[in-house]
């Protein structure tokens, strides 16, 4: 426990003698009546047997009013890394993908204006950048109630996303949020509810919605809906998949090919749907059953080591960040963050195709 803020501390045992660690903190202030937000960059520099080496570095500032009229005064940010550079100056508005990075933390001290108060801004932005916190809440009345309610995970991806899942399953989240059952895991649980559907559940049921084991519940009826898949046959199965195979590779085919490798860890797009189908069956969880082929926004890889399947990868299109990684039963295996890093280092490559996608449409 650290004796002048109270944070807890994780001691880590390690071979390494360097170690760098980098953080964002957002400063928030009220000037004139607009809304400011100041994104710093900390780096903390650590070799064995000297002292740690702190560098702070504003890398860009946003400005919000009531109105919606928003300025952004950035440094230049490197389009394929994650580097900023030269001095501030004002950005256009249409460049503002470039500056809604996350932070981890919210200096203490914060001014707010009114309005955010009221739409339910405490002193945390639960892992979404201060744009688009400020830009997208106002005017999203369904992230507004999960963030009031403390529905944490839920928020994240309805305000991250958009369309996260909420608008599908509304009627049964007030269930949750009447009941006090807390979804720690939205993403999973969004699955868990579309099972449902498929299995012809009552989704106004708190017996259904409101599960006190959510990843028990959600194998038990992928196991359904793989089962009730069996039952109509391997035929069955593999006309669906050739049903949407043209509109997948329509839709993903600028990106087959794309393979990233480090070391033993390998990961690459998956190019049919056929096999989507294969990599539910291997890993036992729903990237198929859940349709996952179809998300248009969405990138799907598989993650292997020496060759061997081992996680299935989501990487959100839109926001250039991953959604999940999950192994076998929707866990995380041995190899998770060496596979996200893999994947995290390599999105600039992802980018470009993306770009280049938009700029043809």
């Amino acid at each position: 426990m650290c004796p002048h803020c109270n944070t807890k501390l994780q001691i880590e045992v390690t071979r390494k003698r360097k170690f760098t660690q980098r953080k964002l903190m957002a400063i928030l202030d009220v000037v004139d009546g607009v809304q400011v937000s100041r994104t710093i960059e900390v780096y903390g520099h650590h070799r064995a047997g000297e002292p740690v080496r702190h560098f702070v570095y504003e890398i860009y500032q946003h400005f919000f009013n009531v109105e919606g009229k928003n300025h952004i005064v950035a440094r230049a940010r490197n389009m394929f890394g994650e580097s900023f550079a030269g001095d501030l100056e004002v950005r256009r508005n249409a460049y503002s993908y470039c500056y809604q990075y996350s932070v981890d933390k919210v200096c203490a001290g914060y001014k707010i204006l009114p309005i955010f108060k009221k739409l339910g801004f405490k002193g945390n932005l639960h892992w979404i950048s201060p744009y688009t916190f400020f830009t997208l809440l106002e005017n999203n009345n369904r992230a507004e109630t999960l963030l009031k309610v403390g529905q944490y995970s839920m928020f994240f991806q309805e305000i991250k996303r958009g369309n996260g899942g909420a608008y599908r399953f509304w009627d049964s989240i007030k269930i949750c949020i009447r009941n006090k059952y807390k979804v720690k895991d939205a993403q999973m649980y969004y699955d868990y509810l579309g099972l449902l559907t498929r299995c012809r559940k009552d989704l106004r049921s708190p017996k259904y919605v409101c599960p006190k084991n959510l990843t028990k519940e959600h194998d038990r009826y992928v196991k359904k809906v793989r089962e009730m898949d069996r039952k109509r046959s391997e035929a069955e199965k593999m006309r669906r998949a050739r049903d949407n195979e043209e509109q997948y590779l329509k839709d993903k085919q600028a990106f087959f090919g794309l393979c990233f490798v480090r070391g033993d860890v390998t990961v690459k797009v998956l190019e049919s749907v056929k096999e989507f189908v294969r990599e539910s069956e291997i890993h036992k969880h729903c990237v198929f059953t859940g349709d996952y082929f179809k998300k248009q926004d969405s990138l799907i890889f598989s993650a292997l080591v020496k060759g061997v399947p081992v996680e299935t990868v989501e990487l959100s299109l839109k926001e250039m960040q991953i959604i999940q990684s999950r192994g076998l039963h929707n866990k995380a295996s041995e190899y998770n963050e060496d596979i996200k890093k893999l994947v995290d280092s390599n999105i600039g490559q992802v980018r470009k195709i993306y770009d280049q996608l938009q700029s043809a449409n």
